[in-house]
């Protein structure tokens, strides 16, 4: 993605596209901290993964701070931050080169990448809310979203790659 072709540019659209919208589709409101557990991570870890580190950062970052415009403002800067960086790591950690994607890179990158992602909002919440006993409410379902994104993920990546779409 040094020079970003038309079709690069295409894809990491979608991708942040597909990002935003999963992450609004199904929301569950956190009220103790005003943030919310949604589906974008399962799409972060698909452009992670699939298509490389650089799709994951942009696709993440972005599409999940438009969701945040749109559903919780206040937490779209940390956000664009912590989802970026979520998508830089399951990117950077996994194995896109092997044929079977349910191999322990990729398993390693999403639970890394998920603990990054509990770990930086609960150090963006606390910067927030102002203290750090509040925000450990989240912590836990927020690991737990990296799971279901994880068990969402793998069935449409492997129907993604069985597909061979991608070799067109």
């Amino acid at each position: 993605m040094n020079d970003f072709s038309t079709k690069d540019l295409t894809i990491a659209g979608l991708l942040t596209a597909l990002v935003a919208v999963a992450t609004i589709a199904v929301t569950v409101p956190i009220p103790a901290t005003g943030g919310y557990l949604n589906l974008g991570d399962s799409i972060i870890f698909l452009a992670a993964i699939i298509f490389g580190w650089k799709y994951g950062l942009v696709a993440g970052g972005l599409g999940a701070a438009l969701a945040d415009l749109l559903v919780a403002p206040a937490y779209a800067l940390p956000t664009l931050i912590v989802k970026g960086l979520m998508g830089f790591i399951v990117g950077k950690i996994a194995d896109k080169k092997n044929k079977n994607l349910f191999n322990y890179r990729n398993i390693a990158a999403i639970i890394i990448g998920s603990v990054w992602m509990a770990l930086g909002y609960y150090i963006a919440q606390a910067i927030m809310i102002g203290n750090f006993k509040t925000p450990l409410v989240e912590v836990g379902p927020n690991v737990l979203q990296g799971f279901i994104g994880a068990i969402i993920f793998f069935p449409i990546a492997i129907a993604i790659k069985k597909s061979k779409i991608l070799e067109r």
